[in-house]
């Protein structure tokens, strides 16, 4: 690689259009593996940003669907059973049996609400 008189390195217009390519998928993210496979030609730039795409989305529904949780669990004064019940909705926690999705099947009314409340914000996509 030549240099300048000041030590400068001197990069031709392919290699100084890789650096800002790799600098580019570095700054959105993507880890060094995805990175590295983009100018190895073992992956397009739209297939890592379509993998990342719903990296970036699981990472902004899991704070939301915490929040959600949270936020019931504050207002209605639930227990601690309560509350490992509503955090199936962030899918760690196993479902009962018999229950249709992740509200129990004889839940009063109030608790109804809160069940409804996180699952339409857990199922709320961002675009």
């Amino acid at each position: 690689m030549p240099r300048l008189s000041g030590g400068y390195r001197l990069y031709d217009p392919g290699s100084v259009a890789r650096l800002e390519l790799i600098r580019t998928l570095r700054e959105s993210g993507l880890g060094l593996d995805h990175v590295r496979a983009v100018p190895a030609g073992e992956t397009t730039v739209e297939e890592v940003a379509a993998t990342h795409v719903t990296a970036v989305d699981t990472q902004i529904r899991t704070p939301r669907v915490t929040r959600a949780v949270l936020s019931s669990v504050a207002r209605r004064g639930s227990t601690a059973a309560e509350m490992t019940l509503m955090l199936c909705f962030l899918g760690d926690t196993p479902r009962p049996p018999g229950w249709r999705g992740c509200r129990p099947p004889n839940a009063n009314a109030s608790l109804r609400s809160s069940w409804t409340r996180c699952s339409t914000a857990s199922t709320r996509r961002t675009r």
